[in-house]
């Protein structure tokens, strides 16, 4: 579960393999997804990107625009979680395997 900055968008992933973002409504706005059992998600600073993590060591982002995947990294090894640097520059995810920390150039 994810909440983008202000406060009006929460996000969850599920164990199908998708996030869904919602209105304060609890009205689904947007819905996408690849992965196997998600884990983990969170929303960049500025709330354009939303980050994922899943079982399959997949650490995704995706532009909450338009759902499209900006990027993939796969590491040996399952994600939990994820988060983002407070300037939005990058994030940091966590796992079996450890921890890993990348860069984000939009």
């Amino acid at each position: 579960m994810a909440i983008a900055p202000g406060g009006r968008t929460p996000a969850a992933v599920t164990m199908l393999g998708s996030v869904e973002l919602f209105d304060l409504d609890g009205v689904r706005t947007g819905r996408f997804g690849l992965d196997d059992e998600m884990t983990g998600a969170a929303f960049s600073p500025d709330g354009a990107w939303l980050a994922t993590t899943a079982v399959n060591g997949c650490l995704r982002v995706w532009d909450t625009a338009t759902g499209e995947c900006a990027t993939v990294i796969v590491v040996d090894g399952a994600l939990r979680d994820c988060a983002w640097f407070p300037d939005g520059s990058g994030l940091c995810a966590v796992g079996k395997p450890g921890l890993f920390g990348f860069t984000f150039h939009r």
